[in-house]
C-alpha cells in the first residue's frame, strides 16, 4: 500500500460487556503512514478499541477492515500475521533473556519450523537493526530485567519492529517515563512513522501536543471529535469532557497549557 491510502477502516463498531457498551457507533479511518493519537478520559473505551482491532475481544456489531481484509473473523495470531502489532500498558518482555534474545524470539514467529528449530549461529539482520532503532545497541547481551522502565518499553517496540508490522498499536508508551525518556520515545515514534503506521493511546497531553499531527478523542465509548491537536483543544465538547466535569484547576492546565 502507498502512503496516504486507507489502511484501517472501522465502521459502526460496538463492543459490549454484560450490557455495558464500551464502544458504540465507532467510525474510524487511519491512513498509511499516520502517527495517530487516541486520547480521552479513563474509561472512554480506548484500550477496548485496540482489543477489538487485535481480536482480544469480539465486537457485537460493526466491521473492522485492515489492508482490505476483514479482521473480525480472524484469530489473534492471524491478525498479527496480517501485519498488526501492539504493546500493552505494562511492557511484556522476558526479563531473564537478553535483549537480543527477546528480539530474536519475537522475530522467530515468521520462521518455518525447520528454521525455527535450527540453531542460528548469527543474529538476524532485522534484530540488529531494531536494536539500533530503539536505542539499545549497548544492551544487546544484557538481561532485559536490568533495563529501566523506559528501556523495556523501547525493547517491546523493537520486538514489534522485528515482526515487520504495517500497523503498530501502542497503549500508553510513555507512562511512568522520565522527561528525557518521553522525548526520546516521541522522536522514536516519529522515526518509525516514516515507514510504518502508528495509533497511540496516550494520557500525557504535553507529549501529545509535542508529537501529534492528528488526534482522535473518545468519550463514553464514542468518538467525540478528531483533527489537529490545536483544533481538538479548542473544541467546546472536548473542553467539557476534560474540564467541565472535574472543576479542577490542575485538569485545566493539563488540557490548555
Amino acid at each position: 500500500m502507498s502512503k496516504g491510502q486507507l489502511l484501517l477502516e472501522i465502521r459502526n463498531l460496538e463492543v459490549s460487556f454484560d450490557g455495558f457498551k464500551a464502544n458504540s457507533e465507532v467510525d474510524l479511518d487511519v491512513l498509511e503512514g499516520e502517527l495517530r493519537f487516541l486520547i480521552g478520559p479513563n474509561g472512554a473505551g480506548k484500550t477496548t478499541l485496540i482489543d477489538a482491532i487485535t481480536g482480544l475481544v469480539k465486537p457485537s456489531k460493526g466491521t473492522i477492515t485492515f489492508a482490505n481484509k476483514d479482521l473480525l473473523q480472524r484469530r489473534e495470531f492471524e491478525i498479527v500475521r496480517l501485519g498488526v502489532g501492539r504493546t500493552f500498558q505494562k511492557a511484556n518482555v522476558f526479563e531473564e533473556l537478553t535483549v537480543i534474545e527477546n528480539l530474536d524470539l519475537a522475530a522467530s514467529f515468521r520462521l518455518t519450523l525447520p528454521k525455527l528449530f535450527r540453531r542460528r549461529k548469527t543474529v538476524m539482520p532485522e534484530v540488529l537493526e531494531a536494536l539500533d532503532v530503539v536505542g539499545l545497541p549497548d544492551y544487546g547481551d544484557r538481561p532485559a530485567g536490568v533495563l529501566s522502565h523506559g528501556q523495556k518499553q523501547w525493547l517491546e517496540i523493537g520486538m514489534l519492529l522485528v515482526q515487520d508490522p504495517m500497523l503498530l498499536l501502542l497503549d500508553e508508551p510513555v507512562a511512568g517515563m522520565s522527561k528525557a525518556e518521553r522525548t526520546k520515545t516521541g522522536e522514536l515514534l516519529q522515526f518509525i512513522a516514516q515507514t510504518k503506521t502508528l495509533m497511540v493511546i496516550e494520557h500525557d497531553m504535553d507529549f501529545v501536543r509535542r508529537f501529534s499531527k492528528k488526534v482522535t478523542v473518545l468519550c463514553e465509548g464514542q468518538i467525540l471529535c478528531e483533527g489537529p491537536i490545536e483544533q481538538v483543544q479548542a473544541n467546546p465538547m472536548v473542553q467539557e469532557v476534560y474540564l467541565g466535569r472535574a472543576h479542577d484547576r490542575r485538569s485545566q492546565e493539563e488540557v490548555k497549557a
